[in-house]
């Protein structure tokens, strides 16, 4: 995710990744089928994790009636771990990934 909040889509090639992360090309291989499977994985890695961390608050949500308010807990919901996934870089990143 750091790769893609910081290089963009472009971050995500296999060299890219593999220089990045001080690993061989036979080890991302080992994981992955290419890099259409890694980018899928990562995706999916994305979307579980935001639903974890608002399922996490679920109680709490439901409770919220007004939907501009439950809205902005979601949002603080999905924000607020290590890995900041409501991140504007990040979410731009993913945008400009998806055209």
């Amino acid at each position: 995710m750091e790769a893609l909040a910081e290089e963009g889509a472009a971050g995500l090639k296999i060299d890219r990744l593999t220089r990045r992360l001080g690993v061989t090309k036979g080890s991302f291989f080992h994981h992955f089928a290419g890099s259409a499977a890694y980018q899928s994985a990562l995706l999916k890695h994305i979307e579980a994790t935001a639903a974890a961390q608002i399922e996490a608050r679920e109680s709490e949500l439901m409770e919220i009636a007004d939907p501009q308010r439950l809205l902005e807990r979601m949002t603080a919901a999905v924000g607020d771990s290590s890995y900041g996934l409501w991140r504007a870089d990040l979410e731009v990143a993913l945008r400009a990934w998806s055209f």
